[in-house]
């Protein structure tokens, strides 16, 4: 069973782009420290700016029916609503709803085992699969492996990429916090972080409610000109739009 997601799909920076900052050098303390700063920058980031960039994310769902998913399966992706025993059917159809928005890239399809080619199959709406002059399987046995006969498998890339001005913020608090866990004086965070022992090196930690001054803002400069480009109204997640052709909404989680 897959665990939904709670954070961002990647990191938001890189260890190369947080020692590429003014300043950083060699000065910057272990990398483990450094990529404890990026979880921690990524995380913070990806909330407070309403959840809206993921980064590219990569999932893999075996597509079946509301109701029979109900009882057996933690459901990704569905065609409609039908009821059957022994495997797992649905009503049929070209096009199968997967389970995240926006699809960005079909990776693969598995029909018995076997690939499905590319060119008999396309993406509309950003989250249906329809195929091209047939349907797709009407039922498939979710206790086989996607491997052997009688199932279905979609593997396929989601998400919206990080802009570049969240990767400058995330480069930049990561950077405020390796410099704090190193215990540098002019660290814009210092007065907000608690000193603790972790893997044998000191470091301090940050509450994330703990980070924003009483004015709303971190006091660095790259985060809080993202946050109140991207997110002005400190939304917690991405704006959710009705649609009956889908028959849920769509653009948020």
């Amino acid at each position: 069973m897959s665990i939904p997601r709670v954070g961002p799909c990647s990191d938001w920076t890189t260890l190369d782009e947080v020692r590429a900052m003014p300043g950083a050098g060699e000065s910057l303390p272990a990398n483990t420290q450094v990529t404890d700063a990026i979880v921690f920058a990524s995380n913070w980031l990806f909330v407070k700016s309403g959840r809206q960039f993921p980064g590219t994310c990569t999932s893999t769902v075996r597509p079946t029916s509301r109701e029979a998913s109900s009882t057996s399966r933690w459901r990704h992706a569905d065609w409609g609503s039908c009821g059957c025993s022994g495997g797992c059917c649905t009503a049929g159809g070209r096009a199968v709803t997967l389970g995240e928005f926006p699809v960005t890239a079909i990776t693969g399809v598995l029909v018995d085992g076997a690939t499905v080619d590319p060119g008999t199959y396309h993406v509309e709406r950003w989250r249906t699969l329809v195929r091209h002059g047939r349907s797709w399987p009407t039922c498939q046995n979710l206790d086989l492996a996607s491997t052997e006969l009688d199932t279905f498998e979609v593997t396929f890339q989601h998400g919206q990429p990080v802009p570049p001005d969240g990767r400058k913020a995330a480069s930049a608090l990561a950077y405020e916090l390796a410099k704090a866990w190193r215990g540098d004086q002019e660290c814009k965070l210092n007065e907000r972080v608690t000193q603790v022992s972790r893997d044998g090196y000191s470091m301090t930690l940050i509450a994330p409610g703990d980070l924003l001054k009483a004015d709303g803002s971190t006091g660095v400069k790259e985060v809080d000109l993202f946050l109140s480009a991207r997110n002005p109204n400190r939304l917690q997640g991405r704006a959710r739009v009705a649609s009956p052709d889908i028959g849920r909404s769509t653009g948020g989680r």
